[in-house]
């Protein structure tokens, strides 16, 4: 598996490099998306279905009848999507060391520069980010842009928050509570 999210729903899905499946609810198992090249990083859309970092190179929709579309050809993303409520995404773009914004009108803008290479980005439930340097650094990045340190792990792969704001973070051998 590439990515794991579970919705407001409560349900949960996994992002393979090809498909999307769902783990528990209605129908586990379920292929929910499929027509994907090679899948980094996956979110909720607004109003359902999700959009997929694919190939580095592309934002995909799923819509909820599992039809894959493109929204966007972007520049070199390493994972790390997110959707707000008006359909404005969030994404990390590796080559540029920045966040970008894409408007629901396909307009493409710098959200915030960053100091190093991200690989990962995820929505903090009070507003921001946190955002994953390869280097194992996890900063927190305001709304407004400003960049602050948050925490160190090394071998740092994978990274989620819970509802209340706790953030776990994966290695190749064990899962991290940061609070």
């Amino acid at each position: 598996p590439r990515d794991l999210l579970t919705t407001a729903a409560g349900d949960t899905y996994v992002l393979n490099s090809k498909t999307i499946a769902k783990l528990n609810g209605d129908n586990p198992g379920e292929i929910v998306g499929s027509g994907l090249t090679s899948a980094i990083s996956f979110t909720a859309a607004p109003g359902g279905g999700f959009y997929v970092i694919d190939n580095s190179t592309a934002i995909k929709k799923v819509d909820t009848a599992g039809t894959v579309t493109v929204r966007a050809t972007i520049p070199s993303s390493q994972g790390g999507i997110w959707a707000s409520s008006d359909d404005t995404l969030y994404f990390t773009d590796a080559n540029n060391r920045r966040i970008n914004k894409l408007s629901p009108g396909g307009v493409l803008s710098t959200f915030v520069q960053l100091p190093t290479t991200p690989s990962g980005l995820i929505r903090k439930p009070d507003g921001g980010f946190y955002v994953r340097y390869n280097t194992g650094a996890i900063v927190s990045v305001s709304d407004a842009g400003e960049i602050r340190s948050f925490a160190t792990v090394s071998g740092a792969q994978g990274s989620a928050i819970d509802p209340s704001g706790r953030m776990y973070v994966t290695t190749a051998t064990q899962v991290r509570v940061l609070d």
